[in-house]
């Protein structure tokens, strides 16, 4: 690992600070912004109606996303990056429409996912991104396929008709 070194004094990995940096950056921001964020993604009619900017708020969210994907492509590589950035938030949007129970729904699969995939790859001494990325797929599949309600398939089969 690339160390932290400040005077001498080792700090740790360079990795856990720029993440570190990037939990706390994106927490701020999703706390400071969440009402904005909420409107301007979900109902732009309305936003546009209370004279507020979605493309302000999607601009914001586009550099932040930015950012945080170039510190963690650093990190632990474009494999890890793109199956954690589409597969949590899409296998929490099967479990429900709450934009804050997906939020928790999605880091409580990220974090598992990765926890389960690291654990596998350890113990068979395969590619860690390799199976970090394919167990947040296997756990999509595996709640796309058990869907309460078949929500997915609902909407699928109204689409039709």
């Amino acid at each position: 690992f690339n160390r932290l070194v400040l005077q001498g004094f080792d700090c740790g990995p360079v990795a856990l600070w720029s993440m570190g940096c990037m939990v706390v950056l994106n927490s701020l921001f999703v706390y400071l912004f969440f009402k904005e964020l909420v409107v301007a993604i979900f109902d732009e009619k309305f936003a546009y109606g209370i004279r507020f900017s979605p493309q302000l708020v999607y601009y914001m969210l586009m550099f932040i996303t930015s950012i945080t994907a170039v510190c963690a492509f650093d990190v632990v590589g474009s494999i890890v990056v793109v199956a954690l950035m589409i597969a949590p938030p899409a296998t929490a949007y099967i479990f429900t429409r709450h934009i804050r129970r997906m939020i928790v729904f999605s880091l409580m699969i990220s974090i598992g996912t990765s926890l389960m995939g690291y654990l596998i790859a350890y113990l068979s001494d395969i590619s860690i991104a390799g199976s970090i990325a394919t167990m947040s797929g296997i756990v999509f599949v595996v709640a796309l396929a058990f869907a309460p309600n078949r929500v997915v398939m609902n909407h699928a089969h109204e689409n039709l008709h």
